[in-house]
């Protein structure tokens, strides 16, 4: 077992990547199975070689990264990408300029060549590539080969409509299509680890990043890392996109978090004015929200966990928190506000454990089905993300942020008349004055009260609109 963690270890350092808990038996299985094709018995031996033996050692990291990708996942990153940000950073260049466009993490290539599709389909099949420079970077050898082939089928389309299919595909027969030269021609793909450094010039005066559900693979620690190199290779005024269940997760006040068109995003701004997070308001104001949950014991000490939460003094916040549940097991609130905290250290497996304890110490703890929820949804498991959510809105139907993220699931899974209806729930919450009564100890969204109206008329329209 000693010898499997040097081997996470090594991966960690060198690649970023965690071995999650459901994987390590695979991953020592995997090692087992490369150190018999190479003929050597000893595990020390078989390390060694992957220090050295870079061919080896990506081997290995193959098989942890899943590949999950398809054509035109999250369209409305696409359309805000050729319809808004391209023509921005059109106007702002020098003559004979290009904008320089960076998929960071590209798999097998989906993503690179739906953003060229979208400027295609955005300026025309005659528009000048020079304008252009897309580039797919990942540690993956095996997808880039698949890339460059330009071939795919099944779900590589689930997303992509029969016009772009036709227009942009050309068939092979068995279901298979590859990607018409027009696409290919605008794409390059380089093999690239986020986390070696410095970048290469290559990488370097980016305008727009797609960094997409890539940082799941990493630990919180890693994605700061990683995150900072980005941004590090971004143009001034350039755009740094994640996936929409990660986009909090990445406020390390190293970018600015922005909306535009209803959509969030992080920008490398001249003179960035983060939003902070709220101070602790004193008086009245001092006691934490009301939360469903026995065990009252210890509101000192709470509040001051809750400080150091506020102020991201993540570790104190645990160590008072811990040393409450030891004293007394019913003090539901430190529960969920330790589960608050491992959620945004994307220890999610920890977060859960605690949110189910206190939820089975009572079952009426609405800022535990919340936490739940919001596990879910980062995971992209719907179903049990809307299940958790609705649950809080039976305990809790002043909750806006549940009804808020109901509403975001409800967009994203197709189900358009119930995300309006809540998001129309959300507006008239907080027209009645609870954009602060939201019942939850532990909230660290930087938007204001008129930010979250304006993107929830906005999401309406574009519902309404059929956009």
């Amino acid at each position: 077992m000693n010898l499997i963690h040097q081997f996470e270890d090594m991966i960690r350092e060198k690649a970023g990547l965690s071995v999650k808990k459901d994987m390590r038996k695979s991953f020592a299985d995997k090692i087992g199975e490369q150190m018999a094709k190479r003929g050597i018995a000893s595990a020390e031996d078989y390390l060694k070689l992957l220090k050295h033996d870079q061919n080896e050692f990506y081997d290995i990291v193959n098989f942890l990264t899943i590949n999950e990708t398809y054509f035109f996942r999250e369209p409305f990153h696409l359309t805000l990408f050729s319809q808004r940000l391209i023509p921005e950073l059109l106007n702002a260049k020098k003559t004979g300029s290009a904008v320089k466009i960076l998929s960071a993490g590209c798999s097998s290539g989906e993503e690179p060549y739906s953003l060229a599709i979208a400027l295609l389909e955005k300026y025309g099949m005659g528009l000048n590539k020079a304008l252009f420079s897309i580039i797919g970077a990942d540690i993956d050898q095996d997808a880039l080969d698949k890339a460059l082939k330009g071939v795919y089928s099944g779900r590589s389309f689930r997303s992509l409509s029969a016009y772009l299919k036709e227009k942009y595909f050309e068939p092979l027969g068995e279901q298979r299509f590859r990607v018409r030269s027009d696409v290919t021609d605008m794409v390059q793909f380089k093999f690239f680890n986020l986390m070696n450094t410095p970048y290469p010039e290559y990488l370097q005066g980016i305008d727009i990043i797609f960094y997409r559900n890539v940082s799941i693979y990493f630990d919180s620690e890693i994605q700061k890392k990683i995150f900072k190199n980005l941004s590090q290779t971004l143009n001034d005024n350039g755009y740094l996109i994640v996936g929409s269940a990660e986009t909090l997760s990445h406020k390390f006040d190293i970018l600015t978090l922005i909306e535009k068109e209803g959509v969030f995003l992080y920008q490398k701004q001249c003179n960035p004015f983060p939003c902070p997070l709220p101070e602790p308001e004193r008086g009245e104001a001092d006691t934490p929200p009301s939360l469903p949950g026995k065990g009252g014991g210890g509101l000192g000490e709470f509040d001051t966990a809750l400080t150091f939460a506020k102020n991201k003094n993540y570790t104190e916040a645990i160590e008072i928190l811990d040393k409450m549940i030891e004293k007394n097991a019913d003090v539901i609130k430190a529960y969920t506000l330790k589960a608050g905290i491992l959620i945004n250290l994307q220890q999610a497996d920890e977060a859960k454990a605690l949110c189910l304890n206190a939820i089975e110490k009572d079952s009426l703890c609405a800022e535990g089905y919340f936490l739940l929820g919001l596990i879910a949804k980062s995971e992209l498991r719907h179903d049990e993300a809307l299940k958790r959510l609705k649950e809080t809105v039976y305990l809790s139907p002043s909750s806006w942020p549940a009804h808020f993220y109901l509403a975001e699931i409800y967009q994203t899974v197709g189900e358009n008349t119930h995300a309006s209806r809540e998001y129309g729930i959300v507006i008239k919450l907080l027209e009645k004055g609870y954009f602060k009564e939201h019942g939850l100890a532990f909230f660290p969204f930087s938007f204001s009260e008129e930010d979250i109206e304006r993107l929830c008329r906005h999401h309406i329209g574009k519902l309404k609109s059929g956009r």
